[in-house]
């Protein structure tokens, strides 16, 4: 059986009837990093080995402090940490209804009975947002997460993985550990932009207003704090005035902790434990640079002056 997906549906096919694929974006290809480390260690000479190794070990960026600087008092407070209601033994029969049938999607089987969104999915299970819950389903059967609107209210589901799931509301965070059931609650004073996950922390970026300045802050799985207040300093000149940098894009990095934060032409790479600053593009700068060598290239195939 395969889950295909689209952006308000899910969608179970007849495995046969489509067949398999894997895809890799051009993202995922940038952020993983693993084929050189994978070369290295079939290299037969261990001692170069180790020093190939060592040299291509991320350093943080020299001066970091020109572009990011942690704030003295983080600008958020927890409000409260409780439990939320459960419900064990949803089943796929009854999430799902068959029997109408497209021409155009042929192999379709399943249908979901209502809109939903799908936050996260891998080859054991999946999980969906439905207004206030979330609905964690694996191969057998299915747990719904549920949060009252007086305790969160109009909220709305960000992102999830297997382990739990960002709900916001306004200014106010949410966070669903699925293991335990807990519910933790954060209120921030800048304006929650962007939030993100991995298998061992999630983010959250904020901006004071739509000029920005922002921040970014990591949280454990367990809803604990570990750092934060990274603010970007960096500032633009546009049509529109100054503009000042926030963590507009958030992505996690494949099998790393480490986050990406993109803003205007800038990208950045923050890793744990304390939000160091390991990587900075300016695409401009890159674009200034390639245009200096093609010059280069070009003055150097001119004939000779007579």
């Amino acid at each position: 059986m395969v889950i295909l997906i689209n952006p308000t549906l899910i969608t179970v096919v007849d495995e046969q009837s489509v067949g398999r694929g894997n895809t890799m974006g051009l993202l995922d290809w940038l952020k993983g990093g693993n084929k050189t480390t994978q070369s290295v260690d079939q290299a037969s000479d261990s001692k170069n080995t180790q020093s190939i190794k060592k040299s291509q070990s991320p350093q943080p960026v020299r001066n970091s402090e020109r572009y990011v600087i942690s704030a003295k008092t983080p600008r958020f407070r927890k409000l409260k940490t409780l439990s939320t209601s459960s419900s064990n033994g949803l089943s796929l029969e009854n999430f799902f209804i068959s029997g109408k049938v497209n021409d155009k999607l042929p192999g379709f089987i399943f249908r979901s009975k209502n809109k939903v969104k799908l936050l996260s999915y891998n080859n054991h299970s999946f999980t969906l947002g439905v207004s206030n819950s979330i609905i964690v389903f694996d191969q057998e059967n299915g747990t719904q997460f549920s949060i009252d609107e007086a305790t969160l209210n109009r909220a709305n589901v960000i992102d999830a993985n297997r382990y739990g799931a960002i709900f916001q509301s306004e200014n106010t965070i949410g966070y669903i550990e699925f293991k335990s059931g807990t519910l933790h609650l954060f209120q921030f004073n800048w304006q929650p932009f962007r939030m993100a996950m991995n298998d061992s922390s999630w983010f959250v970026g904020t901006r004071e207003t739509t000029e920005g300045p922002g921040e970014l802050y990591c949280f454990s799985l367990s809803g604990d704090y570990l750092w934060g207040g990274l603010q970007f300093t960096e500032q633009f000149n546009t049509l529109f005035g100054l503009i000042k940098a926030t963590p507009y894009h958030l992505s996690t990095v494949e099998n790393s902790a480490d986050v990406m934060v993109s803003t205007m032409d800038r990208l950045y790479r923050i890793s744990p434990p304390e939000g160091t600053l390991l990587t900075r593009i300016a695409i401009s700068d890159l674009r200034e640079a390639d245009i200096k060598e093609k010059e280069c290239r070009r003055r150097a195939n001119l004939p000779p002056k007579p």
